[in-house]
């Protein structure tokens, strides 16, 4: 058993978009989303031939379509530019100084201890929801998408994975609510 272990991180290293988008597709799974996709083509199409059924005898030849279109496109490039800004703000936190400097993470028997930029947690197990492995990682999760990143990379020497876990997996049993001994 080993009292402290130190993990070196490189935030240089991490995908973080990537291990976002697996934690949100981890937390919401893959079929709310094609469920959501499907229900909405179903109601565009549904309502567009109720409203061409419903429509008087004179509005029959589709003008309501040219009426609509430009609506649907501006709707949808509004959506397009949101997703680009949002990407582009997003890289732009990423690459902030403060965020590029490496790092240590300290695990113990008390909790994680990760001090540095971009933030500072001292944190109890008891306040780690969830280990994951996911790739070349071992993800704390804080909440559902909210993680610190254990790069296997950074481990010491002698120590794999499979030790990593099951050492996390040791101290979160034995630890008692919020810390309290």
């Amino acid at each position: 058993m080993t009292d402290v272990i130190e993990i070196q991180r490189d935030w240089g290293e991490l995908d973080r978009p990537k291990i976002n988008r697996f934690l949100t597709k981890r937390y919401y799974g893959l079929w709310p989303g094609i469920v959501i996709w499907g229900v909405a083509l179903f109601v565009l199409v549904a309502g567009i031939l109720t409203v061409d059924h419903l429509l008087p005898h004179r509005f029959q030849q589709r003008n309501w379509l040219a009426a609509m279109a430009p609506i649907y496109f501006a709707f949808l490039a509004m959506t397009i530019l949101n997703t680009l800004w949002k990407k582009r703000l997003f890289q732009d936190l990423i690459e902030t100084p403060l965020r590029r400097n490496n790092r240590s993470v300290f695990l113990s028997e008390n909790g994680v201890s990760d001090f540095g930029p971009p933030q500072e947690n001292d944190l109890v197990w008891d306040y780690i929801t969830d280990v994951v492995p996911y790739k070349n990682l071992v993800l704390l999760l804080l909440s559902p998408v909210e993680y610190i990143p254990l790069q296997m990379d950074g481990l010491p020497d002698g120590m794999t994975r499979e030790s990593l876990l099951e050492q996390i997996g040791e101290w979160r049993e034995t630890t008692t609510p919020d810390g309290a001994d």
